[in-house]
């Protein structure tokens, strides 16, 4: 049997960082911890590792430290609000709804 081929309309990157998210609703806390990435498209992120459950249909925000640097010395982070579309096992993708890329300070 061949395998069904990859509907997805977006290339999706292997970008192996660390995520921190967090789920408020009503200026409510409902979730936050860290994660893992597994791969990166320009529509959506899938995370490895979520410590709690993501509730569908609510905004998550998202911050992870972007692997390449601008200008070459200048660290970049990833800011996103996202929804959970697929829950499957211990991976959790989300679609985005924005995106903002930020400098960010180098680590200590």
């Amino acid at each position: 049997m061949k395998p069904l081929p990859d509907r997805r309309s977006r290339r999706r990157f292997r970008i192996p960082v660390r995520v921190l998210y967090r789920q408020i609703f009503e200026g409510r806390l409902l979730s936050a911890g860290a994660a893992q990435t597994v791969d990166v498209s320009s529509s959506g992120i899938l995370l490895a590792g979520i410590s709690g459950p993501l509730l569908r249909g609510v905004p998550v925000e998202l911050s992870l430290s972007w692997p390449v640097l601008l200008d070459e010395t200048v660290p970049i982070a990833l800011h996103a609000e996202a929804f959970v579309v697929r829950v499957e096992r211990e991976r959790v993708a989300l679609q985005f709804r924005k995106t903002q890329f930020h400098t960010a300070r180098r680590a200590a």
